[in-house]
């Protein structure tokens, strides 16, 4: 494995075994194990915030990701997902919310959002529970995010193995400390995410 990637693995606590035996049809997950790199051209991360009573809404949209999923097929106590989010790549497509937006994340102190799981827990055919640690504004707070695997090809053409995700969750902005961007905005905020990976190494046998 390349050091870049088993610095990666290392940095995620991760340690992928083989796969162990699954029922048919219990892992919503068809691809083999190994190391996903996030694909930004197909991944995209949006942020509702409502206003005066939910009378009007804001759709942020966060532009410039990257991250991993570490994937070990009957064995989800292993898999991880650690995602990072430029803050400053925040775009509502209305200038002024864009800055106020900006200066409210003080994106300048705290450049990246980041999201390491920590559990993933399948719910379903093609549903799971993704739980973890949220940093944002410089403070981290467990966060649980609902996820639908919407495709996956396990790379039996050639070419590399593919998984998507999308998903939702709801955080409260008060307690990361992040002020309003402007009066009368509500406190909580709505996630919504479409996220795709890509296979970029095998899975690696656990050390002894």
């Amino acid at each position: 494995m390349p050091r870049v990637l088993l610095a990666i693995v290392m940095s995620l606590g991760l340690q992928i075994a083989p796969a162990a035996a699954d029922p048919p049809g219990a892992d919503p997950i068809d691809v083999p194990a190994g190391i996903y790199s996030l694909d930004a051209g197909r991944s995209e991360l949006q942020a509702t915030i409502g206003y005066v009573g939910d009378l009007a809404r804001a759709h942020l949209s966060f532009t410039r990701l990257t991250g991993r999923f570490g994937y070990a097929p009957g064995a989800w106590d292993q898999s991880r997902v650690a995602i990072e989010v430029e803050a400053a790549s925040v775009t509502s497509g209305m200038r002024p919310l864009d800055g106020s937006v900006r200066r409210t994340l003080d994106v300048a102190r705290y450049p990246v959002i980041r999201f390491v799981s920590d559990r993933l827990v399948p719910t379903g055919p093609q549903t799971a529970e993704l739980g973890g640690q949220l940093t944002l504004h410089g403070v981290t707070r467990p966060v649980a995010l609902k996820i639908v695997v919407r495709a996956a090809d396990d790379g039996a053409d050639g070419d590399p193995a593919r998984v998507r995700f999308s998903g939702v969750g709801r955080i409260r902005r008060s307690a990361f400390g992040v002020p309003p961007p402007a009066p009368f905005t509500r406190d909580e905020i709505d996630l919504r995410f479409d996220v795709e990976f890509v296979r970029v190494a095998a899975a690696q046998p656990p050390a002894t």
